[in-house]
């Protein structure tokens, strides 16, 4: 058996790091945004963004998501081709690993607490509150991925490595390349903005 190739190129700047960027699951009106952008969008939400969480965290149940499936969302791992948000087409890898973690995975931890301490750790590039506002979401600074399949190995290790550390649960979906980050809006999220 083959023993899996593992990266080694680190994470392009926030500049340099390009996502793709759309509308819904859907994923309507695809276009590129540089990681360094979704930030800003984060820290500081157009209008319209602000007042669709704000109704997002108003809601429960299958009402919330529902709405959640229509908000802008971005490719946080990697872009991909126009119309096309299939782990095997990717163009390029951003280095980075979406990190979700859900309250009902961690009832007992204080998630104010735990967004402090992961901010400290130097893998993670930042924090911020889920749009749900259930939960928290982090994006940790992994080696840039040449195929999903190497991708899917930083998973393994990312995951490893929250649960020794922090004690820490991640949810298993972002394993995939492609998968969605809906655009949160938190004033207060923790970035460190590097060299970008």
């Amino acid at each position: 058996m083959q023993t899996p190739v593992i990266p080694s190129k680190p994470p392009p700047s926030l500049e340099k790091a390009i996502v793709s960027i759309g509308s819904g699951v859907a994923f309507k009106a695809q276009s590129t945004m540089s990681l360094k952008e979704i930030y800003k969008r984060i820290l500081d939400p157009l209008d319209h963004q602000a007042t669709e969480i704000e109704h997002l965290r108003g809601l429960s149940g299958r009402e919330r998501d529902h709405y959640k499936s229509g908000l802008e969302a971005f490719t946080l791992s990697a872009q991909f081709p126009a119309r096309r948000r299939k782990k095997d087409e990717m163009i390029s890898h951003t280095g980075r690993l979406q990190i979700d973690l859900d309250e009902k995975d961690h009832r007992e931890a204080n998630l104010g607490q735990i967004r402090s301490q992961l901010f400290e750790d130097p893998h993670i590039e930042l924090v911020c509150t889920s749009p749900s506002g259930k939960g928290l979401k982090a994006v940790m600074l992994i080696p840039v991925c040449d195929d999903p399949g190497q991708h899917e190995m930083c998973f393994r290790a990312a995951e490893r490595y929250l649960k020794q550390c922090y004690g820490l649960q991640m949810d298993r979906a972002t394993k995939d390349v492609s998968r969605l980050c809906f655009l949160p809006s938190d004033p207060e999220a923790l970035v460190k903005w590097g060299d970008g």
